[in-house]
């Protein structure tokens, strides 16, 4: 389906960038550390002007809202540990 998207995608067997994880890591689990700025429902967005636009909205409506930027972490795994669905 590349040819429904406007965007210059990256094709991975062409990608000639160092990865920042190995796979062993991805195996245990990537850790980030992250800020919730708010979510929203949007439209899916057909060009990058309208996923800034969309950006600005969600971080406009949780100002609104007095959403205080909360800290996160945000645990990515290919495993699911115990009690995790």
């Amino acid at each position: 389906m590349p040819g429904k998207t406007k965007y210059n995608l990256v094709d991975d067997g062409h990608d000639l960038r160092i990865p920042l994880h190995n796979e062993e890591a991805f195996q245990c689990g990537i850790n980030f550390e992250a800020k919730y700025i708010g979510s929203l429902d949007v439209a899916r967005p057909g060009s990058r002007v309208e996923i800034v636009a969309a950006m600005r909205r969600i971080r406009v409506s949780g100002r609104l809202a007095k959403l205080y930027y909360c800290k996160l972490f945000l645990s990515s795994s290919v495993r699911l540990g115990p009690g995790v669905f």
